[in-house]
């Protein structure tokens, strides 16, 4: 076990290209961040390519890095975040490519039939587990914003036009949800 901060694998990273600070890296959080990936995207290979890409933006991007932004755990988990909501837009946009084109739907109703149409997934991981399990304990109007928000990738602007909600309203419901999520899973941070 390598006994290193994650900032001091990071610089091994950059400055020497130590594979064996990439792979302690991987083990440190390839779990977390394919349970992330696989929460957003309801599917096990598109997870396990963003587990790929992430370790290899790491690799290659280790020198953007910011500790003054905070930790490397949060750095790396919003590269998985990012990469995760960018290949569901992708997949979206192609869906309603094809579906615009055979059903002649608009983007809101296929989006509105897409909310409704939400399956929950059970994860093989406990941090997956957890975070349903704490989404569920939320009031349905902050659940459904972050949803909407964090595994769905609206945007704030787009959820109050969708939810037919003021801006600042989504954005007080969102910001309470997560700060309640934070509490309950306050656990999980080590």
């Amino acid at each position: 076990m390598d006994h290193r901060t994650d900032l001091e694998l990071l610089q091994a990273i950059q400055e020497r290209a130590d594979r064996n600070a990439l792979g302690a890296l991987y083990d440190r959080y390839g779990r977390k961040v394919f349970a992330l990936a696989y929460g957003i995207l309801k599917n096990k290979d598109d997870a396990e390519d963003v587990l790929q890409e992430v370790f290899e933006r790491v690799w290659k991007k280790s020198h953007t890095f910011r500790c003054e932004l905070g930790e490397a755990k949060y750095w790396i988990l919003r590269i998985t975040h990012n990469r995760s909501i960018n290949l569901l837009k992708a997949r979206s946009l192609r869906m309603t490519q094809s579906t615009d084109t055979a059903t002649g739907g608009t983007l809101a109703e296929i989006k509105k039939a897409e909310s409704a149409n939400t399956v929950e997934v059970a994860s093989d991981f406990d941090i997956g587990g957890y975070v349903q399990t704490a989404l569920k304990s939320l009031p349905e109007d902050q659940r459904r914003l972050i949803e909407l928000a964090f595994f769905k990738g609206f945007s704030h602007s787009e959820i109050a036009q969708n939810e037919q909600l003021p801006l600042g309203t989504v954005k007080t419901r969102i910001r309470n949800g997560i700060q309640r999520l934070r509490a309950e899973l306050q656990f999980l941070k080590n």
